[in-house]
């Protein structure tokens, strides 16, 4: 509820952090959100063998990252974008791979920035790439430019729902395209309703409405409609 909230003072905005973290923020910010968790994670190869699939996902991981990394690194080699920062937000289980960390010493506008909960930099930067993660929802409750980058495509039963109605980025012109051109995919946010409700609904009040129901009409008459608010509050709760 506070992050749908703009003047909340529960998110950080553009100015603190680039005073936090020593950024420009007149120049324009691009976000990467990893879910590499398990790229270069030696000690989870016991972990990886115990699962139906896991397997499977860990090498998309591996080479997704690979690919889009690379996407980067051509990209930043060819035209510099010399006006834009990019930010690497790592997953928190993540292990930094030598391909990013070479990337970032490479080009003084490539960053890894790990610190800051994930909505913070969602809430304040201009562009933003993501791969796999559970995180869309919250780019869509703020309703952000957003490019799902898919080199590698995921079998349905390995993919998040939300993702497979999702317009994917899977090569590297397209990817350059819509670097150059500023010009991230358009997403279908309708799509996300399911999971958070309305953007402008307010869960907490939607409770309290139907409590305050409850104590002058009798609770007997709620139950079903309280039931019903329930399950979408916790489709909602973010």
């Amino acid at each position: 509820d506070f992050y749908k909230l703009d003047n909340s003072g529960y998110i950080l905005n553009k100015h603190q952090l680039s005073e936090l973290f020593d950024l420009d923020e007149h120049k324009k910010w691009r976000l990467f959100i990893s879910s590499f968790s398990y790229c270069y994670r030696t000690d989870k190869k016991e972990e990886m063998n115990q699962y139906d699939g896991l397997k499977e996902f860990v090498d998309i991981s591996v080479n997704s990252q690979k690919e889009i990394i690379g996407w980067y690194f051509r990209a930043l080699n060819e035209h510099s974008f010399t006006d834009t920062i990019f930010i690497y937000r790592p997953h928190p289980d993540e292990t930094i791979s030598p391909i990013v960390e070479a990337c970032a010493k490479q080009f003084k506008n490539f960053k890894i920035i790990s610190n800051m909960p994930i909505r913070h930099w969602i809430n304040s930067v201009d562009y933003i790439d993501t791969w796999y993660s559970t995180s869309i929802l919250d780019i869509m409750i703020k309703g952000k430019r957003c490019s799902v980058l898919r080199p590698i495509a995921f079998p349905p039963d390995l993919d998040i729902d939300l993702y497979r109605s999702l317009p994917h980025i899977s090569n590297y012109n397209d990817f350059l395209f819509h670097l150059v051109n500023e010009d991230n995919l358009q997403l279908n946010y309708s799509s996300a309703e399911y999971y958070i409700g309305s953007i402008r609904d307010i869960s907490v009040l939607n409770v309290a409405s139907v409590l305050i129901s409850m104590l002058h009409n009798g609770a007997n008459d709620h139950i079903e409609s309280f039931y019903n608010l329930r399950c979408r509050f916790n489709r909602n709760a973010y």
